[in-house]
């Protein structure tokens, strides 16, 4: 993920007059550390996130992770109400597919169930 923002950052015809800036938390595979994180980044808590003038809070437009289904589901359902979308590149529990209890939930890989039906058709 640095790769990817410092490889946009550097070519200005991608963004025009927009450099993006990121956080990185070691979540220790706790979900009370990942949600902590998380609060800490929509609150202006954390003060050290990359790519933002000195003195300003830092928008913070999406949260990227976390890995685990439990601590996503932790997270989701706690920055839901406030239309914070998260992504997560790993979670994978068929229960974060409910719109109603994750509205701004999204993922980059399939869910267990639609992951269980694929292989069952390759049976």
């Amino acid at each position: 993920m640095i790769f990817a923002v410092e490889e946009i950052n550097r070519d200005p015809a991608l963004l025009p007059n927009l450099t993006l800036g990121f956080l990185a938390a070691d979540t220790c595979r706790s979900d009370g550390t990942t949600l902590g994180a998380a609060l800490a980044m929509v609150s202006g808590k954390e003060a050290s996130v990359v790519g933002t003038e000195c003195g300003t809070t830092p928008e913070v437009p999406v949260i990227i992770g976390d890995a685990h289904s439990s601590a996503s589901m932790v997270v989701a359902q706690t920055l839901g109400p406030f239309d914070l979308p998260m992504v997560s590149y790993f979670a994978t529990c068929a229960c974060l597919s409910d719109t109603w209890r994750y509205p701004s939930f999204f993922r980059t890989v399939p869910s267990d169930a639609f992951q269980a039906r694929g292989m069952a058709k390759l049976l």
